[in-house]
């Protein structure tokens, strides 16, 4: 559960009834001015590593403009990757060649029927040739 949050006037009020509250239980007022100040640095670090959150872009690689575009999404926090465009590597190259249909094992396939508005699904353990 969150606490809710203060207003800045709310807040100074409530700060000194805290430290009151503190006196009068015998803590010295060194003690609370230094553990008031550690929870604040703590406070700020805690939220500024909450409001950085990062995020995170795939861009294609443009020779002299990917750089600019790097430099102003850095600005605003923004993280750039970028990939090549298209390389010959890509077009020409095809690991696997493709299967043709009639070759497949396993294929699910559907028959109307002639005569009526009827159909047949069914699938084949052997090739459909």
């Amino acid at each position: 559960m969150q606490a809710p949050r203060v207003s800045e006037g709310r807040r100074s009020i409530e700060l000194q009834n805290v430290i009151s509250n503190l006196r009068r239980r015998g803590y010295p007022i060194e003690f609370i001015n230094a553990t008031y100040k550690e929870v604040c640095q703590q406070t700020k670090h805690v939220t500024k590593k909450e409001n950085e959150k990062q995020i995170f872009v795939t861009l294609p690689y443009i020779k002299g403009v990917s750089e600019q575009i790097r430099r102003v999404l850095s600005d605003v926090n923004i993280k750039t990757a970028f990939k090549p465009k298209g390389m010959i590597k890509n077009v020409l190259s095809r690991p696997k060649d493709k299967v043709d249909i009639q070759d497949s094992k396993g294929v699910v396939y559907k028959i109307n029927c002639k005569d009526c508005t009827q159909v047949y699904i069914g699938e084949t353990g052997r090739k459909v040739k």
